[in-house]
């Protein structure tokens, strides 16, 4: 593995006046996946808990079969 460290050539956001950010409401494409994330990992660890005594490696990510769904249905997918 390379890595990589490069000087940062801008100011660093704490010391700036003021930082942009964006908010995503509770009907937001992204949050609505976050939840279903969260909560689908939660049960599955339960799930590994209740049958094997321990929360087992686990990577939960629907991100990509959301936006299918979305393209499907339709609307306009975006990626961060």
């Amino acid at each position: 593995m390379h890595v990589s460290v490069t000087a940062l050539l801008s100011p660093s956001p704490g010391s700036l006046p003021f930082e942009i950010v964006e908010r995503k409401g509770l009907g937001h494409p992204d949050t609505i996946c976050d939840a279903l994330v969260e909560n689908l990992s939660t049960g599955l660890g339960r799930a590994y808990l209740e049958r094997f005594g321990s929360i087992l490696h686990h990577n939960v990510d629907i991100d990509d079969r959301v936006t299918d769904f979305a393209r499907r249905a339709g609307g306009t997918p975006r990626r961060n």
